[in-house]
């Protein structure tokens, strides 16, 4: 039977753990399909430039809402018309 060092078993967990690391730290979206993501946002831009007066979109210059939290929160300003 043949043995793996274990610097070699270091290395060999190493790509997989990184991957895994990378993948999870990007923020998730609240709308999985980009294009109709992309379609959501164009709505949404064209939504508060009809409507300027009043601070009706104040909630989106919080910079502590995640991606997932702002694409939420245009979504359903849109469906809720």
């Amino acid at each position: 039977m043949k043995y793996i060092s274990m610097k070699t078993q270091i290395q060999l967990l190493f790509v997989p753990i990184l991957s895994v690391m990378i993948v999870s730290c990007s923020e998730p979206h609240f709308l999985k399909e980009e294009t109709y993501r992309n379609q959501v946002i164009q709505d949404f831009e064209q939504k508060q430039q009809a409507l300027p007066n009043g601070d009706l979109f104040a909630i989106f210059s919080n910079k502590d809402l995640t991606v997932s939290e702002r694409e939420a929160s245009c979504f359903y300003m849109l469906i809720c018309q």
